[in-house]
């Protein structure tokens, strides 16, 4: 059965329709969906800040590592040279650790020395 104030129609003093007052019900659904999407929400945050720390360690451990990288790339580049001259004098008959051996290898510093100009004078033109 209704009350009476059920059909009565509320206004206010200037005569609009007051607004209505809902007592909203929780139904086991609608929290259920928040729970879920409080655990998404928390879920998100931890992954991007497993993310960012992740990121984090990775460049502090590259840029201490640096020196160490760089000293090993040089030792290749160093080594790479001595294959080169090794193989290029002895081609021409001088054995290592002699005199003339010396002299080749000398003279392949310069002639790479005088192609690394003319490369960069070619890439940045007066």
């Amino acid at each position: 059965m209704m009350r009476p104030d059920q059909f009565a129609r509320v206004t206010t003093l200037l005569g609009r329709r007051a607004p209505r007052r809902h007592v909203r019900a929780q139904s086991a659904r609608g929290e259920r969906a928040r729970k879920v999407g409080r655990v998404l929400h928390h879920a998100g945050r931890l992954l991007v800040l497993a993310f960012l720390a992740l990121w984090l360690v990775a460049s502090i451990s590259a840029l201490l590592n640096r020196p160490a990288y760089l000293a090993a790339q040089e030792r290749q580049r160093v080594d790479a040279l001595a294959d080169e001259n090794r193989t290029y004098c002895e081609r021409w008959g001088f054995s290592e650790n002699s005199h003339a051996f010396n002299l080749c290898a000398l003279d392949l510093d310069e002639i790479r020395a005088r192609e690394r100009e003319r490369a960069t004078t070619l890439s940045f033109p007066p």
